[in-house]
């Protein structure tokens, strides 16, 4: 996950004279673990009385934007980005990916081509694309 935009929103709001603690939890958090980070956001939607499933896609969305800025040349490694980019997410189950093997019977030497790279590449632009037209809806 790409903790730069939290952490960049952080220093935002200390620097806008935030006093909250839990801002400055997320601040100093070095290992930058997902599921921590997730539990502070939420914390801090339920003080603002935001919807912390919205906030949480947005994020997301942002996470796979700037992730999809950098295609990878070399489709191998650019499969393996993709996988790690939807493991960084927390695995969604709304996020088209495919896995070689998961729920598929796709052997080695299909799935590790160009062409597969470039299907999954486009699925994963596609739902966000989706993603950021369904979220425009809400402030």
């Amino acid at each position: 996950m790409y903790f730069e935009d939290i952490i960049k929103y952080s220093i935002k709001q200390i620097e806008l004279g935030e006093e909250n603690s839990l801002v400055y939890e997320l601040i100093s958090i070095f290992d930058f673990e997902t599921s921590l980070c997730s539990e502070i956001l939420y914390n801090l939607s339920k003080i603002e009385n935001s919807n912390y499933e919205i906030e949480y896609r947005k994020i997301r969305a942002v996470i796979v934007y700037k992730s999809l800025l950098k295609k990878n040349n070399n489709y191998i490694n650019g499969i393996y980005d993709l996988y790690d980019l939807y493991f960084s997410v927390g695995e969604p189950k709304d996020i088209p990916i495919i896995i070689q093997g998961l729920n598929n019977e796709i052997k080695v030497q299909e799935f590790y081509t160009e062409q597969m790279y470039e299907c999954i590449y486009n699925r994963v632009k596609n739902w966000l694309d989706n993603e950021l037209s369904t979220l425009k809806n809400y402030k």
